[in-house]
């Protein structure tokens, strides 16, 4: 079966992918722009670092005290905070932007604009069917187990 070839993929055919070269001191220089948005706007960098100690204990206090998700409390936490912390890097980006341009971000502005950039939303829609994916898999992946495992483990 062939791959049918579209316009784009002809403008694109026989073209090689251009690697950019990064010095070795860019990632100093990605601090000092970070601890300077920082300083220019510290709600924004305390909002999300507090929101994510706040949201990550609270899931992992409550999947240890709960009897059916107890054992899967670590990959659950990783998987929430997998999904859920390039959507909010999203607002971050924007309050960067927001600061290079010379103004200053309000903490509203930012929030929205994770919304407002991608329209309707679709990457917070697929983030939050993937964990409710992960969730439903990391429940019934010992169930389907036990269901199907009649002989023994040796």
């Amino acid at each position: 079966m062939a791959i049918p070839k579209t316009a784009r993929m002809k403008e694109h055919l026989g073209k090689t992918a251009q690697v950019n070269h990064v010095a070795l001191s860019a990632p100093i220089t990605w601090l000092r722009k970070g601890i300077s948005d920082f300083m220019t706007s510290p709600l924004l960098a305390l909002f999300y670092g507090s929101l994510f100690s706040i949201v990550t204990y609270n899931l992992w206090t409550y999947l240890s005290s709960s009897q059916s998700l107890h054992d899967v409390r670590v990959p659950l936490v990783g998987v929430v905070v997998l999904l859920l912390g390039p959507i909010s890097a999203m607002s971050l980006y924007d309050g960067s932007k927001r600061i290079e341009s010379g103004k200053k971000p309000a903490l509203t502005d930012v929030l929205l604009s994770a919304f407002k950039a991608n329209g309707s939303c679709p990457s917070i829609f697929l983030s939050v069917m993937l964990i409710v994916l992960a969730i439903m898999w990391m429940m019934f992946s010992p169930l389907i187990y036990a269901i199907f495992n009649t002989g023994s483990l040796n």
